[in-house]
């Protein structure tokens, strides 16, 4: 076994962490995978569960950063770093879905994919599709991005009214346990009800537990609260792997909707990723690092945007022609939509990705003379 370091994580920086990087790529690999109906994958849905304790962990540790370095939070510059990352491939998607709409669609169908396309525009697409009754095959992916931009509305707003009242981890820590538990009660409520399964899986809050979870691991991380003691290493080790392991069974075999929703196995997801995001931040094993960190999953990971939002389009595009055998469809289809993803990514995505700098606090500061300008010159 390797040796157990004990470190100080008082000063904890994020960073560019590639293990992340691979828990995004076998995240949307089992989404992809499942919807292009490939064997063993029952319920590669779980993957957007993994997304979204990913973005809870992380939003949260990089706004927590930045409150720790400067002493306040600009959401403003929180939401242009977002735009900057999220629009510019959306707006292209939705641009040439619309033209696609407007000259191989009847009308009818061009009216309900315009309406649709405003939908995904403005992050309501959950909301339309649970309310509205409006659905659609080749956006209907988009509810999900709908979900997250919500969360990113409402929580920081949350997180900068605590920290401003100067509420201590405990608080913090209790208010997410409580959201967590609310979100599930919530959830169980629903289901004894007459409530729609879109209801239940595309609603806010019926799915902000697993950003919670994200949040919650991220005050644990920040806050030095991390395994430090061997024992409490090696205990995290094997939560960890115990996780992992149930995460895999679930994504091969999946659950009946009632576990899912009604039981808790949704919850249970978020903090199953929640237990391998704290390994991971960590001293976790070689191992899981080295599998993590493999370089063909790690860009899979930082494509993972793209090729969530490009695979379905991608898929109804080529449909399903009868010349084709399952196994030379199911390799076209994940072929095209990386290649589709890894366009989208080096020539959208990745140029307006630069700009985010501009608008980071963290990235200035760490830009700034570490001694004074008078101190520097007299040493020269």
């Amino acid at each position: 076994m390797q040796k157990l370091e004990q470190e100080n994580f008082s000063s904890f920086k994020l960073g560019n962490r590639p293990e992340l990087d691979g828990i995004r790529g076998l995240s949307v690999l089992a989404v992809v995978f499942w919807h292009i109906s490939l064997p063993y994958v029952r319920a590669g849905n779980i993957g957007v569960d993994v997304f979204f304790v990913l973005s809870g962990f992380l939003i949260t540790t990089l706004l927590l950063q930045e409150w720790e370095k400067t002493g306040t939070i600009s959401l403003k510059n929180f939401y242009l770093r977002r735009s900057l990352r999220l629009l510019p491939v959306l707006l292209v998607l939705l641009t040439l879905f619309a033209i696609y709409s407007t000259f191989y669609q009847t009308k009818e169908e061009a009216e309900a994919s315009y309406k649709y396309i405003l939908a995904t525009l403005f992050y309501v697409a959950n909301w339309v599709q649970v309310f509205g009754g409006l659905h659609h095959h080749e956006l209907g992916h988009t509810w999900s991005l709908a979900v997250e931009e919500q969360f990113y509305i409402i929580f920081p707003l949350l997180l900068l009214a605590f920290l401003r009242l100067k509420t201590n981890y405990r608080g913090m820590l209790l208010f997410l346990g409580i959201g967590i538990i609310g979100v599930y009660l919530n959830r169980f409520w629903l289901w004894q009800g007459d409530q729609s399964y879109d209801r239940l899986h595309m609603s806010l809050d019926t799915r902000a537990d697993a950003m919670l979870v994200g949040a919650f691991v991220s005050v644990l991380v920040v806050n030095n609260l991390l395994p430090k003691k061997n024992w409490t290493i090696i205990l995290s080790r094997i939560l960890a792997f115990g996780a992992a392991l149930l995460l895999c069974w679930l994504v091969v075999f999946g659950v009946g909707d009632e576990l899912y929703y009604k039981y808790g196995v949704l919850s249970l997801t978020a903090i199953c990723v929640g237990f391998v995001i704290m390994d991971l931040m960590g001293q976790p094993l070689k191992l899981t690092q080295t599998i993590l960190k493999f370089p063909p999953l790690v860009w899979v990971g930082r494509l993972s945007y793209g090729i969530y939002l490009w695979h379905i389009p991608v898929i109804y595009l080529i449909g399903t022609p009868e010349t084709w055998s399952r196994a030379m469809l199911q390799g076209i289809r994940f072929t095209a939509v990386l290649i589709v993803a890894a366009i989208s990514y080096y020539f959208i995505e990745k140029p307006f990705l630069k700009f985010k700098n501009r608008f980071s606090t963290l990235k200035k500061i760490s830009d700034k003379p570490k001694i004074f300008p008078e101190i520097r010159k007299v040493a020269a």
